[in-house]
């Protein structure tokens, strides 16, 4: 059975700065996948469209929630 009682003593500053850097990592990932990729099957390439733009918007407000609460 796993037990987790070493990271009672982890200081929070360091669990929140893990966190934000896998949201960096994640935002690095989805901004190195090529464009082609991202508008497969789509005929319309609107700007709207582009999925890195909402999901750097979505880690954006993840990041501005974990900063603040």
């Amino acid at each position: 059975m796993l037990n987790f009682n070493f990271l009672m003593n982890v200081p929070i500053i360091w669990a929140r700065l893990a966190i934000l850097a896998l949201f960096i990592g994640i935002l690095i990932f989805v901004w190195l996948l090529p464009n082609r990729y991202i508008f497969q099957g789509s005929s319309n390439r609107k700007w709207y469209r582009n999925l890195k733009l909402w999901a750097t918007l979505q880690v954006a407000i993840y990041f501005y929630v974990y900063m603040h609460f």
